[in-house]
């Protein structure tokens, strides 16, 4: 299949940006989120560790503030503890749901979290006011007023915290119960309304109580919690701890953060793929370069092998094997060059039978003295234009640019592959694998086209060119059209008299343009009923030899039959006339 340079840079560059965006959804899909979540947390951890040095900064009467304030900023409680478990700041229990009540024995004061409560009855906290008698066992939270209820009476009716219960009652027997009969003195309740902060206290306060109470080690608690996370109202938190020393003692401060993925890590992503397109860019531009100079260096090979071929020297081939366009240059002009070759090969081979086989001998001659003469007639002048060019690049005497001659050389090397496709194209229709693609196009466009491209040709045979143009849009297959076209011209050329007249007419009717292409000359009316038919020919010595006569008309004729177009041939006065339309656009 013939690739473009066009369709090769294409897919290079569209290749590579789906490789990146392949990696980039990879790498979303698995790996961001984690990241993402990573760097919001290192946010987090630089801004608790700005507050801590502020912390440790601060004089004695204002030391927490910084913490009361990134709390108030940011809505994450901070709980603040020392090595010997004794807490810095006791700020942080006011945002739970508690107790402080005092103990008739001793006469102590204890707070008493209770938000577990709330999970046993919902009568149970409104009934609980100043002066409430209760019956109590707790277990000292580190070394504090904090105390963790293991059994309540509350007006005579029991409340027992269970999981506390089980935990320090049976599993950890070292941990001391204290039992009091008590009265309230106040009674903090969060429970109807709780805020952000109550509820990210109480998460808090659930996940550092053991800790306290059986006094294990801070650091190996914060080492292990920090990072991990907790679902709370359906939503992920994420513990966040850090510490610094102060008047002869470590302390320990433990938050809770809520990270919610927004429009942000678009940006974050942005931000590190912006270095990796800038890299592809560069990329890209270098290989478009050394793509554009590989180009040019087959054209030497080219030049070469086709001016041997003008001068029937077929022993040089062309060695570019490209699947783009000078490739298949290439590859036709190696098709060309073995067939004129075997062409040549057949007609000796031929003369040296001739005694053995007189008549076949005979028929074999003609029939290749026709091929050699329908190949000399429609390749001469292409080749000759081919070899004469390609000599003036070589010996660098040209008066134009080099790709004007270059231009020349493509165009006429197409001319002679257009003759070999033409056959082609029909078994393609034959076959059903032909189709025309319909676009908006200028007609004046598609004729002017075709015209430039017939100038030179023209201008040399001394033709009189006149045109009636309008332009307007039509809906064709550009392509298609400029086929039709051309054989029409072609024709003009080859069968046109010695006035050597060519007219081209469009007229708009309706809805359809009418394109007419006219040369003098005449022709009779049994050839107009014929013309259109596969393997007819005006010239029976030239039947069937070259696609360039009945076999044209045929494509001719199924083109535009698949643009439902109206087409005839006709006699008007001393000029032959073929007309047909194409469908105008409103």
């Amino acid at each position: 299949m013939k690739k473009s340079i066009t369709l090769k840079i294409f897919t290079v560059v569209t290749g590579l940006f789906l490789l990146i965006l392949v990696v980039q959804w990879i790498f979303v899909s698995s790996f961001f989120d984690r990241l993402y979540i990573k760097n919001i947390n290192a946010n987090i951890y630089s801004s608790l560790d700005e507050v801590t040095e502020d912390f440790h900064e601060a004089g004695s009467e204002t030391y927490y503030r910084p913490f009361e304030e990134y709390s108030l900023s940011t809505g994450s409680p901070v709980l603040a503890l020392r090595d010997d478990f004794k807490f810095a700041d006791t700020g942080f229990f006011n945002k739970l749901t508690a107790l402080r009540v005092q103990c008739e024995d001793n006469g102590k004061i204890y707070t008493i979290p209770v938000f577990y409560l709330t999970q046993l009855d919902e009568d149970v906290l409104p009934s609980i006011k100043h002066g409430t008698k209760i019956q109590a066992k707790l277990v000292r939270v580190g070394s504090s007023d904090l105390y963790e209820p293991l059994l309540l009476t509350i007006e005579g009716v029991p409340y027992s915290n269970r999981s506390s219960m089980h935990q320090y009652t049976v599993s950890n027997r070292d941990v001391k119960i204290i039992k009091c009969s008590a009265e309230v003195l106040s009674f903090r309740d969060y429970s109807s309304n709780p805020s952000t902060q109550n509820q990210r206290a109480e998460l808090i306060y659930e996940h550092i109580r053991d800790c306290l109470i059986t006094k294990s080690s801070l650091a190996d608690f914060m080492s292990k919690k920090t990072g991990k996370s907790e679902e709370l109202n359906g939503s992920s938190y994420y513990f966040i701890s850090t510490s610094t020393a102060r008047d002869g003692n470590h302390y320990y401060f433990l938050t809770l953060h809520n990270i919610i993925v927004t429009g942000y890590e678009s940006a974050y992503l942005g931000d590190i793929f912006k270095g990796s397109f800038v890299v592809l860019a560069v990329i890209l531009m270098a290989g478009a370069y050394i793509l554009a100079r590989q180009i040019s260096k087959p054209m030497q090979n080219l030049n070469s092998v086709t001016d041997k071929i003008a001068h029937l020297d077929f022993s040089e081939k062309a060695t570019y094997e490209g699947k783009d366009e000078i490739g298949q240059l290439s590859q036709n002009i190696n098709t060309m060059a073995s067939s004129l070759e075997s062409a040549l090969q057949e007609l000796k081979t031929a003369n040296q039978n001739l005694e053995i086989a007189s008549e076949n001998a005979k028929n074999n001659e003609k029939r290749m003295k026709k091929l050699l003469g329908d190949v000399s007639h429609e390749f001469k002048t292409p080749l000759a234009l081919i070899g004469g060019y390609a000599d003036v690049l070589r010996r660098g005497i040209n008066e134009q640019e080099p790709d004007y001659y270059l231009d020349i050389i493509m165009d006429e090397t197409a001319n002679l592959t257009d003759m070999v496709n033409e056959a082609i194209e029909l078994t393609r229709i034959q076959s059903g694998y032909w189709s025309v693609h319909i676009g908006e196009y200028s007609s004046k466009d598609i004729v002017v086209a075709v015209l430039e491209r017939f100038s030179r040709r023209l201008e040399n045979l001394r033709f009189v060119v006149e045109t009636w143009l309008c332009d307007v849009m039509v809906s064709a297959d550009a392509h298609r059209i400029d086929q039709v076209l051309s054989n029409f011209i072609s024709n003009a050329i080859k069968y046109g008299d010695a006035r050597r007249l060519l007219y081209i007419r469009m007229e708009v009717n309706d809805n359809n343009l009418i394109i007419s292409v006219e040369n003098s000359g005449t022709i009779s009316e049994d050839i107009m009923e014929k013309i259109w038919n596969r393997d007819f020919s005006i010239d029976e010595h030239t039947q069937a030899r070259l696609p360039s006569q009945g076999i044209g008309l045929d494509i001719v004729k199924s083109i535009l039959d698949a643009h439902h177009s109206h087409y005839t041939v006709s006699q008007k006065e001393d000029m032959v006339c073929f007309s047909f339309t194409l469908s105008v656009i409103q």
